[in-house]
């Protein structure tokens, strides 16, 4: 399978932040339970949806959830930059989290180029 070019991947990334930014700021305080690339469903324009849970969020713990959606969504961009998914045990064994691999560069100025997708 053809990667997705850039502006493709970008869109996706744009579209789905905007859906979380939407539930997040809404009256009732939603949060997206789930937030993967495998839970983010696309039309034929590659426009983002959201696919999975949501919860309306209690006062007194609310933060804890919408920073687990952040957290998880930087997740979901670096595979869009990187293109392998977020956990893979048939990496070896210092690859097999992908947030704990970029860190790695991402911690070292002008490194991201080492680990993002040459091909898109």
């Amino acid at each position: 399978m053809e990667p997705l070019p850039w502006e493709i991947r970008q869109k996706i990334a744009i579209g789905a932040a905007r859906r979380l930014d939407f539930l997040h700021i809404s009256e009732k305080s939603i949060f997206y339970r789930g937030v993967k690339l495998a839970n983010i469903l696309l039309n034929r324009s590659y426009t983002a949806f959201l696919e999975g849970l949501i919860f309306f969020l209690e006062r007194v713990t609310g933060h804890l959830y919408l920073k687990s959606d952040a957290d998880c969504f930087g997740a979901v961009l670096l595979e869009l930059l990187t293109r392998p998914k977020a956990r893979d045990n048939t990496r070896p064994s210092f690859q097999v989290n992908l947030v704990e691999l970029a860190n790695l560069y991402l911690n070292e100025k002008n490194q991201i180029e080492k680990i993002t997708d040459s091909k898109a």
